[in-house]
């Protein structure tokens, strides 16, 4: 999808968000719980995985009008090793027309990362008025030995994507 993006929008520039993927995962996991597609726990759903989403990512290298719902839907680990994705958009598109954004410093002060991202666009910063969570969804904690084993998994890959961006990230 970035080469034919890169081919339709020559001039287009683009804004990535990062999230911390071990919660990135528990989210996903829990939309899909709410959409009613999920029936595994976290855990079992982590393992089921491979299995859930073999050959989908082919299917979608070979038709680029291919949906895969499995890999939309099921693919919790994988989402969350983003240095791959943004080296594919990398070589598309150029690097100087892709801005990366931690998710975390968005949230925490929000109007200095709209700013930059309006300076990104090349368009004029404005204030943004006061907002409120709109998919905000409590869930029950993630079970310890669950997290820490998605710590270890991610931290070869994010430790690529802070050499990659050459910056620290908030969540290693």
């Amino acid at each position: 999808m970035p080469a034919r993006v890169a081919r339709d929008l020559p001039e287009a520039r683009f804004i990535v968000l990062l999230r911390d993927p071990v919660k990135r995962a528990y989210s996903h996991y829990w939309e899909r719980v709410d959409n009613e597609v999920e029936p595994l726990t976290f855990a079992q759903a982590l393992a089921a995985e491979p299995a859930r989403v073999s050959g989908e990512l082919e299917k979608m290298a070979a038709d680029p009008y291919y949906y895969s719902r499995r890999h939309d839907w099921y693919t919790y680990r994988e989402r969350g090793v983003y240095a791959p994705q943004l080296e594919r958009w990398f070589a598309a598109v150029g690097r100087e027309r892709v801005m990366v954004m931690i998710s975390e410093d968005m949230y925490r002060t929000p109007q200095p990362a709209m700013d930059e991202m309006a300076r990104f666009l090349g368009i004029e910063p404005t204030p943004i008025p006061a907002f409120e969570r709109h998919n905000y969804r409590p869930a029950e904690p993630m079970a310890p030995e669950v997290e820490a084993e998605l710590r270890e998994f991610y931290s070869p890959h994010n430790a690529a994507l802070a050499t990659l961006l050459d910056r620290d990230l908030p969540w290693s």
